[in-house]
């Protein structure tokens, strides 16, 4: 298995760390708007499996996801939003995403804006590889994330 955000203690992983998170986070240098190609279509939005993921302007790790007629997700760097979150996730997942690099990682995870605030789904993120432009959403199976976590304001 592979961390995507730093775990303590650190675990013994055949591949590297993808993703460790340290703030501030340099974000990596995304095209405007970086064209993703879905391993698979994300959970509810089959059968699309190309998105563009631009960032919102004056918000700082928030990006809108679109694909198809009208689909839009808002999506939220968790090595900003979420310095904390540090899911794992396997050595098939990595090879799945092509990761080489901690550094190739970008960890999204989906928001959604509600009348008593917003959730972020933490049980399913997004990956992409900043490499090749590949994403997957991931359900993390055997941890004990949210679907839906309310997010607190940043300090």
């Amino acid at each position: 298995m592979s961390a995507v955000a730093p775990a303590s203690p650190p675990r013994a992983q055949p591949r590297p760390q993808p993703h460790p998170h340290a703030q501030p986070h340099p974000q990596p240098h995304l095209e405007r708007p970086l064209v993703i190609s879905f391993v698979a279509a994300p959970f509810g939005l089959e059968p699309l499996v190309q998105f563009e993921l631009d960032e919102i302007d004056g918000a700082t790790g928030l990006f809108a996801l679109r694909g198809g007629e009208g689909v839009r997700l808002f999506v939220l760097d968790a090595a900003v939003h979420l310095p904390d979150y540090s899911p794992v996730i396997t050595d098939e997942q990595t090879a799945l995403l092509e990761l080489e690099t901690a550094e190739e990682a970008l960890l999204l995870v989906v928001a959604t804006p509600g009348d008593g605030g917003t959730t972020v789904n933490l049980l399913a993120p997004i990956i992409v590889n900043t490499r090749t432009a590949q994403g997957a959403q991931l359900i993390l199976e055997g941890q004990d994330w949210p679907l839906r976590a309310e997010l607190a304001a940043r300090a």
